[in-house]
């Protein structure tokens, strides 16, 4: 019986010491921290709202608490991103926002936080369960209006969850527009000046993007840059003065015509560009001293608010002072204009007779004197659309004379001088009789002609044409008969060699022979004499004549052909 009895206490110690083992466990499962995720709530795309709640501190000092937070599920002290809240945990809810979540999210557009709340003590790290959030995206919904010009209003909305104008910046092609205001649902900016309209000229559209934080949205690629335009300078000038335009946000393009400028009616040829202003000539032909400036783009026409003063041409003096009827002579100023046909935009009188003009530059007129023109002195003016301005000198018109010649005869192609009042340059036609040349000499004082060969033979008189009017000589120039004055040898057969002597008139290339009726060949000829051959087929004694221009002139002698 002993043996039971030394037994039984043995088995009531051991399971005293089961219910006490039993009973730690029970106590170790009360003073362990019970933690609860509760909710994210987002905020925006980069903040968001955490909640926990302590349910239990458990035994143990608490060393840590907070969340844990990732972009994707696997979320823990290793593979996520902690946001500790300190020692000081109390038992119930406790929340803490995240911020600049878009930092570590990888797809903005489908960006999701995942997160869970932790507590640590001594014995470890205790979590709650994992909780997930779609953030929400910032978008742009439009812009309005889709064009404008410098300094005028434009609406962004959307959805951007900041009111902090240095989260934004809004750029208008290559431009920084001004913030008038920032808040959760629209973005409200001016129209920059200065863009630089570049690559898009030709449309004037350019990109407008938003950049809110770390992100970048194409709002528009289509805003329409309207131009502004201003003012202009100087405010008066000659024809052909260049005028700038001023203003803003414009270009000029000939290719597509996006620019046209007017003075009144008449439109401007000629535009060179910028971003910011147009240089324009002032056109000729303007039939008003004042006259309004305005620019034609996409249509809409602007009319600057003053309008362009036309200011009188000069004239400071006319070179040389004095000459014949179609002479030339410059008029030396300022303020012509520079086109042609010259006689659209200026015109030039000689007393109350029009020149002929033939050149015009902004500083000089040449002209000519025009036929009918007052013989003496003559005022010189020049007019130019509406203004017309005198010379202070005039000019004298001088009457053309003709004095004197030498010598007083001559065969045909000679040269003879005749004496008189001329204008050195100038052609001027002789007539010797109804037969005309023209001079190849001309002087002040003289001009050189040579008789032609087809004047008539004997005394005639000669006439000089002066423009519309004919001066006469007053004695007759005797035009000398031309002759074969002597040959040599006289006598010969076919082949042979015959020298002619010549006078009053010179033989040329084109200049035949004949021995009666047979055509000799020519084999030299000079100004006074001629080298034939005896042409065969003929015998007996013939005359020589020479054939010069319709003219023949035959030998008083004979020559004697053998066989």
């Amino acid at each position: 019986m002993k043996p039971l009895i030394l037994r039984a206490p043995l088995l009531l110690v051991l399971f005293a010491l089961l219910l006490i083992q039993g009973c730690k466990d029970k106590e170790d499962e009360v003073i362990q921290p019970e933690i609860k995720t509760e909710e994210i709530i987002a905020n925006s795309p980069s903040s968001a709202l955490l909640q926990g709640n302590i349910i239990n501190k458990g035994k143990y000092p608490i060393l840590d608490y907070g969340f844990v937070i990732n972009s994707t599920s696997d979320v823990s002290l290793t593979s996520g991103y902690k946001l500790s809240m300190g020692r000081d945990a109390a038992v119930g809810k406790y929340s803490k926002e995240a911020l600049g979540l878009q930092s570590f999210v990888t797809n903005k557009s489908n960006a999701m936080l995942y997160a869970k709340a932790y507590i640590a003590n001594e014995k470890g790290t205790v979590f709650g369960q994992l909780v997930s959030v779609k953030l929400p995206s910032t978008t742009t919904q439009g812009i309005s209006p889709n064009a404008g010009k410098a300094g005028e209003i434009i609406t962004i909305t959307g959805s951007f969850y900041t009111s902090n104008p240095n989260d934004v910046q809004v750029t208008f092609g290559n431009r920084t527009a001004k913030q008038i205001e920032v808040s959760p649902n629209k973005i409200v900016v001016e129209v920059p000046s200065a863009i630089d309209l570049g690559y898009y000229y030709a449309t004037r559209q350019v990109p407008v993007v938003l950049r809110l934080k770390d992100e970048t949205f194409n709002v528009s690629s289509t805003f329409k840059v309207l131009p502004t335009i201003t003012d202009f300078s100087p405010k008066s000038g000659h024809a052909g003065t260049i005028v700038l335009i001023s203003g803003d946000n414009f270009i000029y393009n000939s290719y597509y015509g996006t620019a046209r400028v007017f003075f009144g009616q008449k439109e401007v040829s000629t535009i060179t560009n910028g971003s910011y202003e147009l240089r324009v000539t002032v056109p000729t032909g303007l039939t008003t001293e004042k006259v309004p400036i305005s620019v034609l783009i996409d249509g809409v026409t602007t009319v600057l608010p003053e309008e362009f003063t036309l200011l009188p041409h000069s004239i400071t003096s006319v070179s040389p002072a004095a000459g014949l009827q179609g002479s030339s002579f410059t008029i030396y100023g300022s303020g012509f204009p520079l086109t042609y046909p010259y006689s659209s935009s200026v015109s030039v009188t000689v007393g109350d007779v029009p020149a002929t003009i033939s050149y015009v530059s902004f500083n000089q007129i040449n002209a000519t004197v025009p036929p009918g023109a007052y013989i003496g002195n003559n005022d010189v003016a020049v007019t130019v659309g509406t203004h017309t301005v005198k010379a202070q000198q005039q000019y004298d018109v001088i009457a053309p004379a003709v004095t004197s010649f030498s010598p007083a005869s001559a065969g045909l192609s000679k040269e003879i001088t005749i004496y008189g009042t001329f204008q050195p340059g100038n052609t001027y036609p002789v007539y010797f009789g109804t037969v005309a040349a023209n001079s190849h000499v001309a002087t002040a004082t003289y001009i050189k002609v040579m008789v032609p060969l087809n004047a008539p033979v004997g005394p005639t008189q000669l006439a000089v044409q002066f423009g519309n009017q004919r001066v006469y000589t007053s004695e007759d120039f005797t035009v000398l008969e031309p002759k074969i004055t002597s040959f040599t040898p006289g006598i010969g057969p076919a082949g042979t060699t015959v020298t002619l002597n010549v006078a009053n008139f010179t033989p040329y290339y084109y200049t035949a022979a004949r021995f009666g009726s047979a055509a000799a060949q020519v084999v030299s000829y000079s100004g006074s004499t001629m080298v034939v051959k005896v042409p065969s087929g003929i015998v007996g004694t013939v005359k020589i004549s020479v054939l010069h221009s319709g003219r023949t002139i035959t030998s008083t002698e004979d020559f004697v052909v053998t066989e």
